[in-house]
């Protein structure tokens, strides 16, 4: 294990991370599966399993996954190994758990993989969340859930939409776009509120699209927002 990597916790809010540089963005609360087979990320899987399994996701700025190092963004979320499958090929098949966001401080090494000093962002709560937003939401989200199972000629009459406000916000930016950009920006809103308006109108944008598609295409099933 190397000696900059020791010391896991700074403080409550702070501590040093690796960093894997990925072209998608993790949300707290959702999965990534991920097949590792850069010597660097092998060494930084070795390294973390003597202590918490933790690694940061962060969405790549500048560069590419292979090669040297890339610049990433410097809002992420840390990931947890929850299971770890090794290959006969000597690749690593990786599912973890996305779970608190954090912001980089400073990178304090590039070789063999970056470390980083991280600011653990807040856990994000219902507090000041208002209400009528997140019932506004959940029937978009709902909506577009039929729509979605609409245009594969199938149906449902219930969405599942109890959530709580933050973990809702998390499954829709998850779901809604496949765009980085985007997702990178939704990750990046400080508060649950915010992120849920931005994600309304997106949802709404996503609905508009998933009709004229059903429309054009003539699903086998019509489907209804009741």
């Amino acid at each position: 294990m190397h000696n900059l990597f020791k010391g896991v916790a700074m403080s409550t809010e702070e501590r040093t991370l690796p960093l894997f540089p990925l072209g998608v963005v993790l949300f707290p609360g959702t999965n990534i599966p991920l097949r590792v087979f850069y010597e660097r990320y092998k060494t930084m899987i070795a390294d973390i399993k003597g202590t918490d399994s933790k690694f940061g996701v962060v969405l790549i700025k500048e560069g590419l996954e292979v090669g040297t190092p890339a610049v990433p963004h410097t809002i992420g979320t840390v990931a947890q190994i929850m299971e770890a499958n090794y290959q006969p090929n000597g690749r690593i098949s990786v599912k973890a758990v996305g779970q608190q966001r954090f912001r980089v401080r400073e990178i304090i090494s590039h070789r063999p993989y970056l470390l980083a000093n991280v600011e653990l962002l807040p856990l994000e709560t219902e507090e000041g969340v208002s209400q009528d937003v997140v019932r506004r939401v959940q029937q978009a989200y709902a909506e577009v859930m039929r729509a979605l199972i609409g245009v594969t000629g199938g149906w449902i009459q219930e969405v599942d939409v109890s959530y709580q406000a933050h973990s809702l916000s998390y499954l829709i930016a998850d779901t809604v776009t496949s765009s980085s950009k985007v997702r990178q920006y939704l990750l990046e809103i400080d508060t649950v509120e915010e992120r849920l308006i931005v994600e309304e109108e997106l949802l709404h944008q996503a609905l508009v699209k998933l009709k004229e598609r059903m429309e054009l295409d003539g699903p086998a099933r019509s489907f209804s927002s009741n």
